[in-house]
Protein backbone atom coordinates (compact mmCIF):
# COMPACT_ATOMS: atom_id res chain seq x y z
CA UNK A 1 0.00 0.00 0.00
CA UNK A 2 1.55 3.26 -0.85
CA UNK A 3 0.37 6.97 0.42
CA UNK A 4 -0.30 10.00 -2.07
CA UNK A 5 -0.73 14.31 -1.18
CA UNK A 6 -3.04 15.99 -2.37
CA UNK A 7 -1.08 19.41 -3.85
CA UNK A 8 -4.59 21.20 -3.44
CA UNK A 9 -5.71 20.15 0.28
CA UNK A 10 -2.19 18.29 1.56
CA UNK A 11 -4.49 15.15 2.46
CA UNK A 12 -2.91 12.67 2.66
CA UNK A 13 -4.73 8.94 0.94
CA UNK A 14 -3.77 5.75 0.42
CA UNK A 15 -3.22 4.17 -2.69
CA UNK A 16 -2.94 0.97 -4.56
CA UNK A 17 -1.12 0.17 -7.16
CA UNK A 18 -3.78 -1.08 -9.65
CA UNK A 19 -5.59 2.05 -8.80
CA UNK A 20 -2.18 4.08 -10.36
CA UNK A 21 -1.69 1.90 -13.26
CA UNK A 22 -5.50 2.38 -14.42
CA UNK A 23 -5.17 5.89 -15.43
CA UNK A 24 -1.30 6.51 -15.62
CA UNK A 25 -1.41 7.79 -11.63
CA UNK A 26 -3.95 10.49 -12.43
CA UNK A 27 -6.62 10.58 -9.27
CA UNK A 28 -9.32 12.68 -7.67
CA UNK A 29 -9.36 14.01 -4.40
CA UNK A 30 -11.67 12.83 -2.07
CA UNK A 31 -11.31 16.25 0.26
CA UNK A 32 -11.50 19.33 -2.37
CA UNK A 33 -12.39 17.52 -5.54
CA UNK A 34 -8.71 18.82 -7.74
CA UNK A 35 -7.00 16.38 -9.76
CA UNK A 36 -3.53 15.54 -9.72
CA UNK A 37 -0.95 13.08 -10.41
CA UNK A 38 -0.22 10.42 -7.66
CA UNK A 39 3.08 9.56 -8.83
CA UNK A 40 4.64 12.95 -8.55
CA UNK A 41 2.77 13.33 -4.30
CA UNK A 42 4.26 10.13 -3.52
CA UNK A 43 4.73 10.59 0.28
CA UNK A 44 8.43 8.88 2.03
CA UNK A 45 9.99 9.18 5.12
CA UNK A 46 8.79 10.79 8.49
CA UNK A 47 7.35 13.63 6.60
CA UNK A 48 4.44 11.28 5.84
CA UNK A 49 3.14 10.42 9.61
CA UNK A 50 3.54 13.95 10.50
CA UNK A 51 1.04 14.98 7.96
CA UNK A 52 -0.77 11.72 8.82
CA UNK A 53 -0.72 12.64 12.71
CA UNK A 54 -1.55 16.26 11.70
CA UNK A 55 -4.64 16.27 9.49
CA UNK A 56 -6.50 12.59 10.38
CA UNK A 57 -8.96 14.08 12.92
CA UNK A 58 -10.12 16.51 10.45
CA UNK A 59 -10.29 14.49 7.57
CA UNK A 60 -12.09 11.36 9.28
CA UNK A 61 -14.76 13.84 10.17
CA UNK A 62 -15.49 15.17 7.05
CA UNK A 63 -15.12 12.71 4.80
CA UNK A 64 -16.85 9.33 4.33
CA UNK A 65 -14.99 6.37 4.72
CA UNK A 66 -15.69 5.09 1.36
CA UNK A 67 -16.06 7.17 -2.21
CA UNK A 68 -17.55 5.70 -4.78
CA UNK A 69 -15.61 5.16 -8.14
CA UNK A 70 -16.34 7.41 -11.11
CA UNK A 71 -17.47 5.57 -13.63
CA UNK A 72 -16.79 6.25 -17.70
CA UNK A 73 -19.97 8.00 -19.39
CA UNK A 74 -20.23 5.85 -22.09
CA UNK A 75 -20.92 2.83 -19.78
CA UNK A 76 -23.29 4.60 -17.22
CA UNK A 77 -24.38 2.44 -14.56
CA UNK A 78 -26.78 3.55 -11.50
CA UNK A 79 -25.64 4.89 -9.02
CA UNK A 80 -26.09 3.70 -4.83
CA UNK A 81 -27.80 6.01 -2.75
CA UNK A 82 -25.24 6.63 -0.12
CA UNK A 83 -26.18 8.07 3.57
CA UNK A 84 -24.36 11.32 2.63
CA UNK A 85 -24.49 11.44 -1.27
CA UNK A 86 -21.74 13.21 -3.05
CA UNK A 87 -21.69 15.16 -6.02
CA UNK A 88 -19.27 13.69 -8.85
CA UNK A 89 -18.28 15.70 -11.33
CA UNK A 90 -16.90 14.39 -15.04
CA UNK A 91 -13.97 15.34 -15.73
CA UNK A 92 -13.40 16.18 -19.62
CA UNK A 93 -10.69 13.78 -19.35
CA UNK A 94 -11.67 10.19 -19.13
CA UNK A 95 -12.99 8.72 -15.57
CA UNK A 96 -10.17 9.01 -13.08
CA UNK A 97 -10.61 7.36 -9.95
CA UNK A 98 -11.42 8.91 -6.26
CA UNK A 99 -9.22 8.35 -3.59
CA UNK A 100 -10.36 8.10 0.60
CA UNK A 101 -8.07 9.62 3.08
CA UNK A 102 -6.19 6.82 4.98
CA UNK A 103 -6.04 6.36 9.11
CA UNK A 104 -2.77 7.43 10.94
CA UNK A 105 -3.14 3.61 12.22
CA UNK A 106 -3.12 1.96 8.75
CA UNK A 107 -0.49 4.31 7.71
CA UNK A 108 1.91 3.43 10.26
CA UNK A 109 2.45 -0.03 8.70
CA UNK A 110 3.45 0.67 5.93
CA UNK A 111 7.13 2.54 5.51
CA UNK A 112 7.97 4.31 2.76
CA UNK A 113 10.62 1.66 1.40
CA UNK A 114 8.10 -0.61 1.26
CA UNK A 115 5.57 1.86 -0.92
CA UNK A 116 8.39 2.43 -3.50
CA UNK A 117 8.85 -1.39 -3.45
CA UNK A 118 5.27 -1.85 -4.13
CA UNK A 119 5.64 0.02 -7.54
CA UNK A 120 8.70 -0.89 -8.67
CA UNK A 121 6.94 -4.47 -8.26
CA UNK A 122 4.10 -3.20 -9.85
CA UNK A 123 5.63 -1.84 -12.72
CA UNK A 124 4.63 1.36 -12.26
CA UNK A 125 7.74 3.14 -11.50
CA UNK A 126 9.36 1.75 -13.80
CA UNK A 127 7.23 2.64 -16.38
CA UNK A 128 7.36 6.56 -15.83
CA UNK A 129 11.11 6.42 -16.01
CA UNK A 130 11.42 4.76 -18.81
CA UNK A 131 8.36 6.54 -20.45
CA UNK A 132 5.75 9.59 -20.50
CA UNK A 133 2.64 9.63 -21.83
CA UNK A 134 2.36 12.45 -24.56
CA UNK A 135 -0.97 13.62 -23.46
CA UNK A 136 0.54 15.05 -20.18
CA UNK A 137 4.35 14.89 -20.83
CA UNK A 138 4.06 19.26 -21.53
CA UNK A 139 7.90 19.25 -22.29
CA UNK A 140 8.25 16.85 -24.84
CA UNK A 141 5.17 18.18 -26.76
CA UNK A 142 7.15 21.36 -26.59
CA UNK A 143 10.40 19.76 -28.08
CA UNK A 144 8.27 17.98 -30.95
CA UNK A 145 6.63 21.30 -32.08
CA UNK A 146 10.29 23.40 -31.91
CA UNK A 147 11.60 19.93 -33.76
CA UNK A 148 8.68 20.36 -36.07
CA UNK A 149 9.22 23.98 -36.68
CA UNK A 150 13.23 23.16 -37.51
CA UNK A 151 12.29 21.17 -40.19
CA UNK A 152 9.60 23.31 -41.40
CA UNK A 153 12.52 26.34 -41.85
CA UNK A 154 15.28 24.02 -43.01
CA UNK A 155 12.78 22.34 -45.92
CA UNK A 156 11.87 26.14 -47.09
CA UNK A 157 15.40 27.42 -48.99
CA UNK A 158 16.04 23.45 -50.45
CA UNK A 159 12.58 23.89 -52.07
CA UNK A 160 13.32 27.57 -53.40
CA UNK A 161 16.23 26.48 -54.46
CA UNK A 162 15.14 23.62 -56.47
CA UNK A 163 12.77 26.08 -58.43
CA UNK A 164 15.67 27.55 -60.64
CA UNK A 165 16.30 24.23 -61.63
CA UNK A 166 12.91 22.75 -62.51
CA UNK A 167 12.42 26.11 -64.42
CA UNK A 168 16.30 25.04 -66.82
CA UNK A 169 14.92 21.74 -67.51
CA UNK A 170 11.89 23.04 -68.95
CA UNK A 171 13.27 25.22 -70.86
CA UNK A 172 15.93 22.42 -72.07
CA UNK A 173 12.92 20.55 -72.86
CA UNK A 174 11.38 23.08 -75.16
CA UNK A 175 14.27 23.55 -77.08
CA UNK A 176 15.43 20.24 -77.72
CA UNK A 177 11.18 19.73 -78.85
CA UNK A 178 11.28 22.49 -81.35
CA UNK A 179 14.77 21.37 -82.68
CA UNK A 180 12.99 17.54 -83.24
CA UNK A 181 10.04 19.16 -84.68
CA UNK A 182 12.16 21.71 -86.99
CA UNK A 183 14.94 18.47 -87.88
CA UNK A 184 12.01 16.36 -89.10
CA UNK A 185 9.72 18.85 -90.53
CA UNK A 186 9.17 17.23 -93.75
CA UNK A 187 8.38 13.57 -92.01
CA UNK A 188 5.88 15.30 -89.49
CA UNK A 189 4.46 17.91 -92.21
CA UNK A 190 3.59 14.45 -94.38
CA UNK A 191 2.36 12.39 -91.73
CA UNK A 192 0.36 15.15 -89.62
CA UNK A 193 -0.82 17.61 -92.81
CA UNK A 194 -2.39 20.40 -89.94
CA UNK A 195 1.50 20.94 -89.36
CA UNK A 196 1.97 22.06 -92.72
CA UNK A 197 0.06 25.73 -91.90
CA UNK A 198 2.06 25.98 -88.37
CA UNK A 199 5.55 25.88 -90.52
CA UNK A 200 4.18 28.05 -93.27
CA UNK A 201 3.08 30.10 -90.07
CA UNK A 202 6.50 30.47 -88.85
CA UNK A 203 8.00 31.05 -92.44
CA UNK A 204 10.02 27.35 -92.03
CA UNK A 205 10.55 26.13 -95.33
CA UNK A 206 9.30 22.37 -95.62
CA UNK A 207 11.14 20.00 -97.80
CA UNK A 208 9.40 16.80 -99.54
CA UNK A 209 9.88 13.92 -97.57
CA UNK A 210 13.23 11.65 -99.00
CA UNK A 211 12.25 8.37 -97.95
CA UNK A 212 14.15 5.95 -99.91
CA UNK A 213 12.33 2.84 -98.85
CA UNK A 214 9.38 3.39 -100.53
CA UNK A 215 10.40 4.30 -103.81
CA UNK A 216 11.11 1.10 -105.96
CA UNK A 217 12.38 0.13 -109.05
CA UNK A 218 9.65 -1.89 -111.13
CA UNK A 219 11.11 -2.56 -114.00
CA UNK A 220 13.99 -2.15 -116.00
CA UNK A 221 15.93 -3.40 -119.39
CA UNK A 222 19.00 -2.66 -120.94
CA UNK A 223 19.34 -3.25 -125.04
CA UNK A 224 22.39 -2.21 -127.55
CA UNK A 225 21.58 -0.22 -130.33
CA UNK A 226 23.93 -1.24 -133.28
CA UNK A 227 22.90 1.26 -135.47
CA UNK A 228 23.81 4.14 -133.17
CA UNK A 229 26.02 2.27 -130.93
CA UNK A 230 24.43 3.41 -127.71
CA UNK A 231 22.60 1.57 -124.68
CA UNK A 232 19.12 2.45 -124.29
CA UNK A 233 18.04 1.79 -120.75
CA UNK A 234 14.17 1.37 -119.75
CA UNK A 235 12.74 1.25 -116.10
CA UNK A 236 9.97 2.20 -114.40
CA UNK A 237 9.94 4.03 -111.10
CA UNK A 238 7.25 3.65 -108.41
CA UNK A 239 6.56 6.19 -105.23
CA UNK A 240 5.22 3.87 -103.00
CA UNK A 241 4.34 6.65 -100.14
CA UNK A 242 0.92 8.26 -99.68
CA UNK A 243 2.61 11.81 -100.18
CA UNK A 244 4.80 13.54 -102.51
CA UNK A 245 8.48 12.67 -102.17
CA UNK A 246 11.59 14.42 -103.58
CA UNK A 247 12.46 13.18 -107.29
CA UNK A 248 15.62 10.47 -106.58
CA UNK A 249 18.97 10.20 -108.32
CA UNK A 250 19.87 7.18 -110.40
CA UNK A 251 22.61 5.65 -110.73
CA UNK A 252 23.56 3.12 -113.77
CA UNK A 253 26.47 0.84 -113.40
CA UNK A 254 27.46 -0.83 -116.87
CA UNK A 255 29.07 -4.07 -117.03
CA UNK A 256 31.31 -6.86 -118.91
CA UNK A 257 30.79 -10.77 -119.31
CA UNK A 258 33.23 -10.13 -116.19
CA UNK A 259 31.34 -8.42 -113.69
CA UNK A 260 33.70 -5.41 -114.02
CA UNK A 261 32.59 -1.79 -114.23
CA UNK A 262 32.47 -0.68 -118.04
CA UNK A 263 30.67 2.48 -117.12
CA UNK A 264 29.30 4.45 -114.11
CA UNK A 265 26.72 7.37 -114.58
CA UNK A 266 24.64 9.13 -111.75
CA UNK A 267 21.66 10.65 -113.34
CA UNK A 268 19.57 13.73 -111.89
CA UNK A 269 16.11 13.77 -112.39
CA UNK A 270 15.84 16.39 -114.70
CA UNK A 271 17.91 14.13 -116.90
CA UNK A 272 15.38 11.38 -116.60
CA UNK A 273 12.27 12.36 -116.39
CA UNK A 274 9.79 12.60 -119.74
CA UNK A 275 8.62 16.19 -120.55
CA UNK A 276 5.18 15.60 -119.50
CA UNK A 277 6.43 14.73 -115.59
CA UNK A 278 6.02 17.09 -112.89
CA UNK A 279 9.53 17.78 -111.77
CA UNK A 280 8.58 19.82 -108.69
CA UNK A 281 7.62 16.33 -106.60
CA UNK A 282 7.00 12.76 -107.24
CA UNK A 283 3.55 12.77 -106.38
CA UNK A 284 2.10 9.97 -103.52
CA UNK A 285 1.29 6.62 -105.15
CA UNK A 286 2.61 7.36 -108.77
CA UNK A 287 4.87 6.06 -111.35
CA UNK A 288 7.00 7.21 -114.40
CA UNK A 289 8.73 5.39 -116.79
CA UNK A 290 12.23 6.46 -117.81
CA UNK A 291 14.38 5.81 -120.80
CA UNK A 292 17.84 7.00 -121.31
CA UNK A 293 20.56 6.55 -124.04
CA UNK A 294 23.97 5.52 -122.86
CA UNK A 295 27.30 5.40 -124.22
CA UNK A 296 29.86 3.04 -123.60
CA UNK A 297 33.42 2.30 -125.36
CA UNK A 298 32.73 -1.36 -125.58
CA UNK A 299 29.46 -3.43 -125.43
CA UNK A 300 28.02 -4.39 -121.79
CA UNK A 301 26.86 -7.70 -120.68
CA UNK A 302 25.28 -6.77 -117.63
CA UNK A 303 23.79 -3.69 -115.67
CA UNK A 304 23.19 -2.65 -112.03
CA UNK A 305 20.47 0.33 -111.15
CA UNK A 306 20.53 2.30 -107.86
CA UNK A 307 18.03 5.01 -106.29
CA UNK A 308 19.04 7.36 -104.28
CA UNK A 309 18.60 10.48 -102.60
CA UNK A 310 22.02 12.83 -101.68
Amino acid sequence: MMRTRCPNCATVFRITAEQLRVRFGMVRCGQCQAVFNAFDSLIEGSAAEAALLGRSGSADSTIPPVMSEIQPSRVPKPIMPEPKPVAVEIAPLPPIQRLDPIDAALAAKETPAESTKAARDAGLVAVRELSESPTYDRWSAGAFEAQSDDEFIAETPSRRLRWPFVLVTLVLLLILAAQVAYHFRSELAARFPDLDGVYRALNIEIPLPRNVDLVVMEFSDLQYDNVRGLHVLQATIRNRAPYAQAWPLLEVTLTDAHDQVVSRRVIKAADYLPAKADARAFAGGGEVGVRLWLESKQPAAGYRLFLFYP
